[in-house]
């Protein structure tokens, strides 16, 4: 009977615990999704299945577990998407969803040129850098916005831009 009691006392303590932790990151996206709706007037978002994202490989597959996976349940990325949709929709901020198709792999910086395609191939879960053919070395990350930014500036006529 002590067991059960210490049991459930632990588990109730944990769930609030993870309730709590819960709270102040929705809270953080809430703030920085206010912070993006005042600052732009346009934000370009990639749109892409987040489920693809969230899937987890089967328990008997070969996949190795990657820093990665542990993260994508930490940052919840479909929370924070909601919060900056809400914000932006509460502001009357126009929302472009462009294709998420190459814009993490094509280098912004020699696209332009045509050279994107002929770019080597690169494992984008191992390394957050990369560099191109041409010697161009970005942040994945960094680049996808740029590329975005770039798509969404072709269709728009140079308005304050954002991306997300």
């Amino acid at each position: 009977n002590a067991w059960r009691k210490q049991y459930l006392h632990l588990a109730t303590w944990w769930r609030n615990l993870q309730d709590q932790m819960g709270s102040r990151v929705r809270e953080q996206y809430r703030i920085f999704a206010a912070g993006v709706a005042k600052k732009y007037g346009t934000v370009y978002i990639e749109e892409f299945n987040l489920r693809e994202v969230a899937m987890k490989p089967a328990p008997e597959g070969e996949a190795v577990k990657s820093n990665s996976s542990t993260y994508r349940q930490m940052v919840s990325p479909s929370v924070f998407r909601g919060a900056l949709l809400n914000a932006l929709h509460r502001e009357g901020v126009g929302v472009t969803k462009l294709a998420a198709e190459y814009t993490t792999r094509r280098c912004h910086v020699c696209a332009r040129l045509g050279l994107a395609e002929t770019m080597r191939e690169w494992n984008q879960a191992e390394s957050v850098t990369h560099r191109c053919e041409r010697g161009h070395l970005w942040d994945q990350d960094k680049n996808a916005c740029a590329n975005l930014l770039d798509m969404g500036m072709a269709g728009d006529g140079g308005k304050q831009q954002g991306v997300a």
